[in-house]
């Protein structure tokens, strides 16, 4: 049996081409955590990304580390399975931290596909290899310059575009991107910026024909979801507040939302990822896969999850370049269009980093064994 003989973390500062703009700030490097689990027959790399600090989500990139060093790898030593349930099952007496689970979840599933000797897409359970892309926005500099990379991303065959909307970047800006784009496939992403008292106002967007309303509201405001929900004609969908089953359960029940935005790092691996999912095929609930904006080791995550028969959304997954200006897996992912003009990428291969650049962009680094 196989069993591991280290774990290295890393914390990586990666250097954004420019910065990346949301309601809740603006990034200039995007900070991930990686984790090499070696086994004695396998070494194996995933990523997941909490950013340099808890503005998304409670969790930080440092505080990711910390927890994987000082509870989970330790524990992870002590487990006499590494599959991914039974680890799982073991670890969940470790509280919330679910980035951290996420990294090790994600390398087990890694670890299997690589024992099985099956593609991530297999061991996952699908029988495609490829799926559509989406772009994502954030704020920019000037609503020109918005329009400008929206025509960009059609001209690159992007099959839809989410923008960031909050206050000061909302209705104007979506005002003019209607009136340039009538018809182009459009949802916006709230990132939680708004209360209860803006549900009139947000119930306005039905005018703009979005595919969706993302995350209007904070991650525990699910009431709120429920009074838009009542009065919009738009879909309404959340991601911050998915931070279990049992959380997509309630609102689900209550009538929040009609669509679930899964990020397999930020809600505890793929393990999550599928229950999930499950779930919302057996409520009729559409699911979105979406990027925490990893480099293409985390990102071939993100791809595989988006071939799940419940996912109805493009994938979030950004083409090397995007983003950084280098890529840090030592193989980006692969593009082409289809046979529609769409950007389309593949499922294919095992990634790990490139040495130079990780040694590089690494803030941090940890080498665990077990005793």
């Amino acid at each position: 049996m196989s069993r591991i003989e280290v774990v290295r973390l890393y914390r990586v500062a990666m250097p954004l081409v420019t910065p990346w703009g949301s309601d809740v700030g603006r990034e200039s490097s995007i900070e991930s955590v990686l984790l090499n689990l070696v086994t004695t027959d396998h070494s194996v790399w995933s990523e997941v990304t909490p950013h340099a600090a808890p503005i998304y989500t409670p969790e930080w990139a440092g505080g990711v580390v910390s927890c994987l060093r000082d509870f989970l790898v330790p524990e992870l030593f002590r487990c006499p399975s590494l599959e991914p349930a039974a680890v799982g099952t073991r670890l969940q007496k470790f509280k919330g931290n679910d980035y951290a689970h996420g990294a090790i979840d994600i390398a087990l599933w890694l670890l299997k596909a690589k024992t099985c000797d099956q593609s991530l897409a297999q061991v996952v359970g699908v029988n495609k290899d490829s799926t559509r892309v989406g772009e994502a926005l954030g704020r920019e500099a000037s609503i020109d310059h918005l329009l400008k990379k929206i025509q960009a991303a059609i001209d690159q065959g992007y099959a839809r575009v989410k923008l960031k909307y909050g206050p000061g970047w909302d209705f104007a800006m979506l005002s003019a991107v209607r009136g340039t784009y009538p018809h182009f496939p459009l949802h916006i992403d709230c990132n939680g910026a708004y209360d209860e008292s803006e549900i009139a106002n947000l119930a306005k967007l039905d005018q703009f024909n979005l595919l969706m309303i993302e995350q209007p509201f904070a991650a525990d405001d699910l009431l709120s979801h429920v009074g838009l929900a009542k009065v919009a004609q738009t879909p309404i969908c959340i991601d911050e507040s998915v931070t279990s089953l049992d959380v997509v359960r309630t609102a689900v029940t209550l009538g929040a939302c009609q669509w679930v935005h899964l990020k397999p790092g930020r809600i505890g691996g793929l393990s999550a990822v599928k229950k999930i999912h499950d779930f919302c095929v057996s409520e009729n609930v559409a699911c979105a896969i979406g990027s925490d904006l990893s480099s293409a080791i985390g990102e071939q995550i993100v791809v595989a999850a988006s071939l799940l028969p419940g996912v109805k959304l493009a994938t979030a997954a950004f083409p090397s370049g995007r983003l950084y200006p280098q890529e840090l897996a030592t193989e980006p992912l692969q593009f082409h269009r289809d046979s529609e003009g769409f950007l389309v990428v593949r499922v294919d291969g095992f990634r790990e980093p490139n040495d130079e650049i990780l040694q590089k962009w690494c803030v941090e680094k940890i080498e665990l064994r077990p005793s």
